[in-house]
This record gives structure tokens, C-alpha cells and sequence, in this order.
């Protein structure tokens, strides 16, 4: 399925980064490398049914990137994300000049059959001169893979290195084991600010690690280059009081309470302090994981973060009210088996109890189905805990078959829950006569033009309470 851009009375939208049930890119392509995989019925779906495959692609350096697709035997397609989910670029092979920071890149088919193999090949030049600093993460448990040279970075000296940004949640014993068939493997461990910490010529080393810190993870070679694996490993100190609350199976419910002792974050826009609790996840087959936040004292913010830590999903107050009238928190998503890790974070600094609920439905992606609509008609329905999850959070999809070129104006109110007006996104189908129209719960970050039109610069979630509720689409 190939996507595109609309402009519409209520927003301008690429909307390349509309998508039925929201599946997060947890497995990574190098920005130089080579992966091959197929497409088949366990892959994500847009709501038509056509699949589609997420890779996470992590640049620390601005620079020039190529993406060829090759090796299809469908209709197959790139289409390349910023963090934000805009559109930066799309087709088979991709060439462009790309800043910093993490993006996400869609292998997908036009239609619903358009199935099988497909190779991906990856090609990046940094800039001259620039230093390396967007490194991607790497958990306190993990085992990655790479490849040096992979991202182009370069020390002060000339030789080539790879990276990763570790963050830790409490204080203890970090071992990092270096180990590659090709090269000489040498491992650095420095503080975030780049201060040497430890080093081993043989690829191996253990280092006392503070709580709620980064970590720079560097892999050198002192002979030649190649693949390499790197593998950490984390061991709490005995006087750390934050620590996996445990590890959550299906069905499964905890009981808990956050206060001074819990694990903290620093909020980076107000230095404030959050304090949260935190659980393994790890799934053995793909499925849906849902899980449910209530508390007395506050209103949880529930983040899912995969193995590296890298924030999948997040929502506060969006599992609509319990029956004493608490902010439930709600997430649902599909993922992929592998390990995760379930933050329960508390959005006053006295914290309090809280309840937690978790629930495993094994199974692949379903697509989340729009509902036929014609322009003019009343539209009204209810965001919930059971609606469809895309980027932007709760979502219902509607499908429009206009007969001409035009404007299409919406207008959208609740007395539920807040948003601007006319923040919503369109999905051009392949003969450009339909709209797809998806209606996103509390959205922000939007300009008016002087002629009333809104254009929207990235819808983003907004943490309101409620951010569930019932709706009405109507004219203007």
C-alpha cells in the first residue's frame, strides 16, 4: 500500500505516518549493512490488511544515507520515518541527506498479497568534521550485534569506533564482554560526558556504575575491522533499593507502592524528579501485551521499554476511571517476543499505591478496521480502552469515498476530553478517491494559517485527564 499527503480544510499531514494498529520498531537496521527477511501473515497491518515490517535506524552523526530494497517478488516498498512519524522519505531505493537521531524505516506491501522476501541494504556517509553523539541504546542486560566500521564515527586520532548510550536505574556492577571473529576487540566504558571510566585490550571489563546515570559504551579494534557482539551484563549493589519489582507473567496482578526509596528519572525539561517502580516482561511468541495502572495517591504513567530501553509505548490516563472515580492507565500492543521492561512511574513526588494488572494475548497483528463514512454525516463514537492503538494513541478510523477533487472539512467536539481543533490524519488509498480520516485522542503542537486552516506539525500525545471518552464528527 502506498501512502501520501492530503491537505484538508482541518490539517496538512503526511500522512505516510498513518498506520491501523500501532506495532513499534524494535528490531534495528545498521546504517550500513545488509539484512534480509520476508513479509508474511505474523507481520504488522495497516488497516487494508497490507503488511508491513518496522526497523529502528539509529544515526549519531548527520551525513548522507542510501536504502535500496532488493530481492522482492511482491510489490514491496520503503517508506522512511523521523521520530516524530513524519514522512522523510519513501520508494524502493532512498537516497538523502538525514540529521541526527533515531528514525524508523517501513518495509511494506501495496496491497494485502503482496508477501515474501526482501533484502534491505544500507549505505551512510557522515558529514566531514562532525563528531559523533545520538548513539543508540544498549540495555544493562543485553546482547547486540554490529559491525565496524558501521555508523562512520571517528575519534579525535582517526581510528573508527561504534557506540551505545547506557542507562542505568540503580547503582551496581556493569560487565561488558566484547568479542568479534574479525578483530582485536578493545572496550571502553565512559561517563556521559566523556570521561574515561575503564578500558580492556581484551574486550572484557567490569565497572561500578551509579544509579539513574549514562554510560557511553565504546567498541574499538586494534587490529582490523569486521562484525562483533557485544554482551552486558548488571548486577545490583546490596544496598540498592531499586530493583525489579519482579517479573510479570500471564495473567498476573502486583501491588505496590512508590515513595523517596523507588527508582527516579529526571525529567529533562524541568529537572524535577519522578520516581517510579519497575517490572520485567519477557515474552516467549509474539502477542498482544495489556496491561492497567490504577492509583489513590496519583496518576501513573505506564512506559514499556524494550531491551536496549528505548520507550515503546507510553499513556497516563487513558484506561478511563475505575469505580472510585481513580485515572486508570492503560497500554495494549503488539510486540514481538523478546524482553521488555514495564515502568510504573508516579506523577507526584510523594508517590503512593498503586494497582497493576497485566495480561498476555498470544497471536499476530489484526488491523484495526475503519468504519465507512460518507461527507456530511453525524459521526459519533467513544475512545476507550478497547480501541484501536496507533502512534498517536487511541484512534478510530474512518473510510470517506469522495467522487471529486475538493476540500473536505471536519469538525470534531467532546466534552470528555481535550485536543486542537482539527488535528486529525488522512491515508490517500491507491486510486485516490478515498479518505481515510483517523480521529487520534489528546493531540498538540499546531499552527493556524491566516485562512483557518490548521497545519499540523507532528499531533503528538498529550497526558490529560480524561484522554478517553465519547466524540462527535460533524460539519463545521
Amino acid at each position: 500500500m502506498r501512502l501520501g499527503a492530503v491537505i484538508a480544510a482541518l490539517s496538512v499531514w503526511g500522512s505516510a505516518s498513518s498506520r491501523a494498529q500501532d506495532c513499534p520498531a524494535i528490531a534495528a537496521v545498521l546504517p550500513n549493512g545488509t539484512l534480509s527477511a520476508s513479509l508474511d501473515s505474523t507481520n504488522c497491518q495497516l488497516s487494508d490488511g497490507s503488511p508491513y515490517m518496522p526497523y529502528r535506524l539509529d544515526l549519531p552523526v548527520r551525513g548522507q544515507i542510501r536504502i535500496d530494497l532488493s530481492g522482492a517478488k511482491s510489490n514491496l516498498g520503503l517508506i522512511l520515518r523521523d521520530r516524530s512519524g513524519a514522512q522523510v522519505d519513501s520508494g524502493t531505493s532512498i537516497r538523502h541527506s538525514i540529521e541526527a537521531g533515531s528514525y524508523v524505516l517501513l518495509v511494506d506491501g501495496r496491497t494485502a498479497t503482496d508477501l515474501g522476501p526482501y533484502t534491505v541494504a544500507t549505505s551512510f556517509s557522515p558529514e566531514a568534521g562532525m563528531m559523533c553523539s545520538d548513539f543508540p541504546n544498549i540495555g544493562s542486560t543485553q546482547t547486540v550485534t554490529g559491525v565496524l566500521p558501521g555508523s562512520g564515527c571517528l575519534a579525535p586520532n582517526g581510528s573508527q569506533y561504534e557506540a551505545y548510550t547506557l542507562t542505568t536505574d540503580g547503582a551496581g556492577t556493569l560487565t561488558i564482554a566484547l568479542a568479534s571473529q574479525d578483530f582485536t576487540p578493545v572496550a571502553t566504558l565512559r561517563s556521559s560526558d566523556g570521561r574515561l571510566l575503564n578500558s580492556s585490550a581484551t574486550g572484557s571489563l567490569s565497572a561500578p556504575v551509579s544509579g539513574e546515570s549514562q554510560y557511553i559504551v565504546v567498541v574499538n579494534s586494534a587490529d582490523n575491522t569486521g562484525a562483533y557482539q557485544v554482551v552486558t551484563a548488571f548486577q545490583s549493589a546490596a544496598d540498592e533499593t531499586c530493583k525489579s519489582q519482579g517479573t510479570m507473567t500471564d495473567p498476573a496482578s502486583a501491588n505496590g507502592a512508590i515513595s523517596s526509596g523507588s527508582c527516579y528519572m529526571t525529567e529533562p525539561a524541568s529537572g524535577d524528579q519522578l520516581y517510579y517502580d519497575y517490572y520485567r516482561v519477557s515474552l516467549a511468541s509474539a502477542g498482544v501485551v495489556n496491561v492497567t495502572a490504577v492509583s489513590p495517591d496519583f496518576t501513573a504513567t505506564l512506559n514499556l521499554l524494550d531491551a536496549a530501553g528505548n520507550i515503546l509505548a507510553s499513556d497516563s490516563g487513558g484506561g478511563e476511571f475505575d469505580p472510585s472515580g481513580n485515572a486508570q492507565s492503560n497500554l495494549r500492543l503488539q510486540l514481538p517476543a523478546g524482553d521488555y521492561t514495564l515502568q510504573v512511574v508516579s506523577d507526584v513526588p510523594a508517590g503512593g499505591k498503586y494497582s497493576l494488572q497485566y495480561a498476555f494475548t498470544a497471536g499476530n497483528p489484526q488491523p484495526c478496521a475503519p468504519v465507512q463514512a460518507s461527507p456530511g454525516d453525524l459521526l459519533t463514537g467513544a475512545l476507550n480502552a478497547n480501541s484501536c492503538r496507533t502512534a498517536l494513541g487511541l484512534a478510530d478510523l474512518y473510510t470517506m469515498t469522495l467522487p471529486t477533487a475538493g476540500t473536505l472539512e471536519l469538525g470534531l467536539s467532546s466534552l470528555d476530553f481535550q485536543y486542537p481543533p482539527g488535528c486529525a490524519r488522512f491515508q490517500r488509498q491507491p486510486d485516490r478517491s478515498q479518505r481515510r480520516f483517523q480521529r487520534p485522542h489528546g493531540v498538540a503542537n499546531h499552527r493556524r494559517s491566516s485562512g483557518g486552516r490548521v497545519h499540523d506539525r507532528g499531533c503528538r500525545h498529550l497526558r490529560r485527564r480524561p484522554v478517553s471518552g465519547h466524540y462527535e464528527v460533524h460539519r463545521p
